[in-house]
């Protein structure tokens, strides 16, 4: 049995807005499915979709790390 989710459910797990879920899902980003004039999230889809928002945070963050110490191996890095 699936557990499912309102999108205010699933935007207190997430951190974030309902009206954000709500757009995440119109874009097709986090898996939804509509049960009459609602729309339902599926607990394994939400966590998939976490655990890719983590991952892409990290990926972001060590680029912006390593492209720092580039600029500062450059000598793009000196105090202003």
């Amino acid at each position: 049995m699936s557990s499912l989710l309102s999108p205010s459910e699933v935007a207190r797990l997430l951190n974030l807005h309902p009206n954000s879920i709500r757009r995440l899902a119109a874009e097709g980003k986090l898996p939804s499915q509509r049960v009459g004039w609602s729309r339902v999230f599926e607990l394994a889809d939400v966590k998939r979709f976490a655990e890719g928002r983590r991952r892409q945070r990290r990926a972001d963050v060590e680029a912006l790390v390593a492209g720092r110490k580039r600029h500062e191996a450059e000598g793009d890095g000196a105090a202003r």
